[in-house]
């Protein structure tokens, strides 16, 4: 796609020799260009139907231009309430788990640089259901952090979002970062925490071993924008790649999943933006377990009240 005026590199023309019949008229270089730069503009500021109603130029800042920054049309709400933030289950796990460490004046690493197994069991209880511990002492005998992929999760993100750090071998909360935890600030927090999550850390990690396809997380603007458009009902989760991935995305998806049996398209959409919006309290999810009483299958999502007091877009 191309997104500025066209341009042509000047070249030597060459006048005939003597007089000719029907000779070229002189070349209009700055008169082509204009011609140009005038198709180029029309092109990038056009509606598409292939990129679900946005011209060229709306899905490149939608992805190019850093969200929440002057000239992005995406916009986080930071002014929401501690009661508001709360509705989204990540936040409230990775909340607790900063709360628990600044209460404890620092909790020692491991080696690995992860939290001590007597913190993970602590937590565990703190911020896990008593189904999802259930399923994680199932599989492990001796927890540690990794095993308890959803406080690990919270331990990562928080890091990126520069809200703890590790020093020394002891896990702490950055002093400039202490405030973030008062509950009035809980919507600054819930914007860091986003924006680390969705931007900073790598999304294929929820997908360990599946392809890279960075794409689909470069493109999650245009994603999130496309999901308020058509997800305010419930909408069947089969249906969701063609209609809020850009064309140009499935297709290199696709081609980087090649012969692998495993992943298609939509499983890696799935676990990689539509499942963690479910866990962030932006969409909720419909599941069927008609097939297994221990697996659930996710087969439709809307939308919830948090996305529209979080997430707006506005193009100018």
């Amino acid at each position: 796609m191309r997104y500025g005026p066209a341009m042509i590199m000047p070249f030597d023309r060459k006048e005939p020799d003597g007089d000719m019949d029907g000779a070229l008229p002189p070349f209009d270089l700055e008169k082509v260009n204009r011609l140009l730069a005038k198709a180029s503009h029309v092109h990038n500021t056009t509606p598409d139907p292939q990129m679900g109603g946005l011209s060229p130029e709306q899905v490149f800042l939608l992805s190019y231009v850093p969200w929440n920054t002057e000239g992005s049309p995406l916009r986080l709400n930071a002014a929401l309430s501690l009661s508001d933030a709360e509705r989204s289950p990540f936040f409230c796990r990775a909340r607790k788990l900063l709360c628990a460490i600044r209460d404890a004046g620092g909790v020692k690493g491991t080696s690995g640089r992860n939290l001590n197994r007597r913190f993970v069991g602590d937590m565990m209880r703190m911020v896990l259901t008593e189904e999802e511990q259930a399923d994680i002492n199932e599989y492990f005998k001796v927890v540690n952090e990794p095993d308890a992929f959803p406080l690990h999760l919270a331990r990562v993100v928080s890091e990126l979002a520069k809200l703890l750090r590790l020093s020394k071998g002891v896990f702490a909360i950055p002093r400039k970062k202490l405030l973030l935890l008062a509950p009035e600030r809980a919507g600054e927090l819930f914007r860091d925490l986003f924006l680390a999550y969705f931007i900073k850390f790598n999304l294929a990690y929820l997908t360990r071993y599946g392809p890279e396809a960075g794409c689909i997380q470069s493109y999650a603007g245009y994603t999130l924008y496309r999901l308020g458009v058509v997800a305010d009902e419930w909408h069947s989760t089969d249906a969701l790649v063609e209609e809020i991935m850009l064309p140009a995305v499935r297709s290199e998806v696709a081609a980087e999943i090649g012969d692998h049996s495993f992943w298609n398209v939509g499983d890696l959409l799935k676990h990689r933006i539509i499942i963690p919006l479910i866990d962030w309290g932006l969409l909720e999810g419909r599941y069927d377990n008609s097939e297994s009483q221990r697996f659930k299958t996710l087969v439709s999502v809307r939308i919830t009240p948090l996305f529209r007091d979080y997430l707006s877009f506005l193009f100018a």
